[in-house]
């Protein structure tokens, strides 16, 4: 199958913009690379590892990739981004976007397959966890790292995403071993996979899109052969009933804020909800929605314009360093 590859160099903090625009546009996959993912992983205060990274691979600045079927009418989808960028620069004159190159290309699958291996390297997320295409051979440098072995796909990220990272963190901080686990909007399977080997006795893994089940499936194959993580495809938490101990969102905040109220009727008593996806102009709007629902604010991370929320349910336990 042929596709149109379109590529956009942009200012790195217009990389996520863009991305959730080429998605709008219908693009069928879209990724990011930039190479500040691999430089910029900050200090978790045990000396985070940073992998070796071919320099010459990587632009200057962000590069975001969208891919469209190759009967798609390309100059009408540039056109529209071009659009797009123009207004979003008449509202925003202090951060306007600066649009350095936009250009495309005909590209086969198995060599979209093969570009996207030049970009995808082992990557440590965490203390314990690190991120590992299938296709590398990979030693880690202690027995008490975690690999998670991912196969994305055109429609997934490398797993190098700071709302991914975030969510890594915080279940190495909550998870205790036996936990039962719910991973709401799966994905490729990554944080459930993560749930799994830090310990967890179940994973129910939700997924809204149909087309990515069987990419999450594979991933867990690839990992475990483990019948104890079920990817299921559901919206939300709609029509769920459990009670378990961790409740993990990497989603946008728009999804997040109805997911609260379901979150907590699926919680045991001061079970851990773990929320990413978030950016920083809805960071207000989830902690009121947390609180007004009964939860406890634990711990806020951030990356960048990204933010993570760790709550607990019920809010008589709260202390002073608590909200």
């Amino acid at each position: 199958m042929e596709w149109l590859e379109l590529l956009i160099e942009v200012d790195d903090y217009a990389e996520e913009i863009v991305s959730e625009y080429l998605w709008l546009l219908g693009s069928t996959g879209v990724s990011i690379k930039d190479r500040s993912d691999f430089e910029n992983l900050p200090d978790d205060g045990f000396g985070t590892v940073k992998g070796e990274i071919n320099e010459s691979q990587y632009s200057q600045h962000p590069i975001v990739l969208g891919y469209f079927d190759a009967n798609s009418a390309i100059d009408g989808i540039i056109y529209e981004l071009e659009s797009y960028i123009n207004q979003y620069n008449q509202v925003n004159k202090e951060q306007p976007i600066t649009l350095y190159r936009m250009q495309y290309e005909q590209i086969k699958s198995q060599d979209w397959e093969n570009k996207w291996k030049e970009y995808y390297q082992p990557i440590q997320m965490t203390r314990y966890m690190s991120i590992i295409p299938v296709w590398e051979s990979y030693t880690p440098e202690s027995k008490a790292n975690i690999c998670i072995y991912l196969d994305p796909g055109m429609a997934f990220g490398t797993g190098s995403h700071p709302t991914t990272e975030l969510m890594l963190i915080f279940l190495e901080v909550v998870m205790k071993t036996n936990d039962l686990v719910i991973d709401v909007g799966t994905g490729s399977g990554i944080l459930a996979i993560a749930a799994y080997k830090l310990g967890a006795k179940k994973v129910w893994a939700y997924e809204y899109d149909h087309s990515v089940i069987e990419t999450a499936r594979e991933n867990i194959r690839i990992n475990t052969n483990s019948t104890d993580i079920d990817v299921i495809e559901n919206d939300k938490l709609n029509g769920v009933n459990r009670q378990v101990n961790v409740i993990s969102a990497n989603i946008l905040a728009d999804i997040l804020e109805p997911l609260i109220p379901q979150a907590y009727d699926n919680l045991v008593p001061d079970g851990a909800l773990l929320l990413s996806g978030i950016y920083y102009d809805k960071v207000d709007e989830i902690k009121q929605a947390l609180i007004n629902h009964d939860f406890r604010i634990e711990q806020i991370l951030q990356r960048g314009e990204w933010f993570a929320i760790y709550a607990r349910k019920g809010r008589e336990n709260r202390c002073k360093d608590t909200l």
